[in-house]
């Protein structure tokens, strides 16, 4: 089975290039229609996703940080759904929460309510009723 899945990638490989080299004629193709301005954000915009990819490869993965913020988001969901939390376990290896009860959102939460931009977001609220930020926005 193993040697059945490695064939098969081996396989793919034809198409993964065919696409990537498609994809970017087409951002070449894109960039000639654009404005100056345009373009050089475009560049910046890619630059900065090449940046990511490069700290992605070469630092550690903060994994305990997001084990953290999930297992929150869960429990701050569950408080919001008026459920009991207790025992909200962090590890290096996992995390868990245990809640009085559970539904959808609550299940979901980490998947669509980016905890630590939320975090960001507040304390720029809170920031703003002391400090005249508006040199930031």
């Amino acid at each position: 089975m193993r040697s059945l899945k490695l064939l098969l990638g081996l396989l793919m490989l034809p198409l993964c290039v065919a696409v990537t080299l498609s994809l970017g004629d087409c951002l070449m193709g894109i960039g000639s229609l654009l404005s100056d301005s345009t373009r050089q954000l475009l560049y910046w915009f890619v630059g900065g996703f090449l940046f990511w990819v490069m700290l992605f490869f070469t630092l550690p993965q903060p994994f305990l940080s997001y084990v953290v913020a999930h297992e929150v988001t869960h429990a701050l969901w569950a408080l919001l759904y008026g459920a009991r939390v207790s025992q909200l376990k962090v590890s290096r290896k996992g995390g868990s929460v245990a809640v009085s009860h559970t539904n959808v959102w609550i299940t979901l939460a980490p998947y669509f309510f980016p905890f630590y931009l939320f975090l960001v977001i507040l304390i720029y609220l809170v920031l703003l009723l002391f400090m005249d930020l508006s040199t930031y926005t």
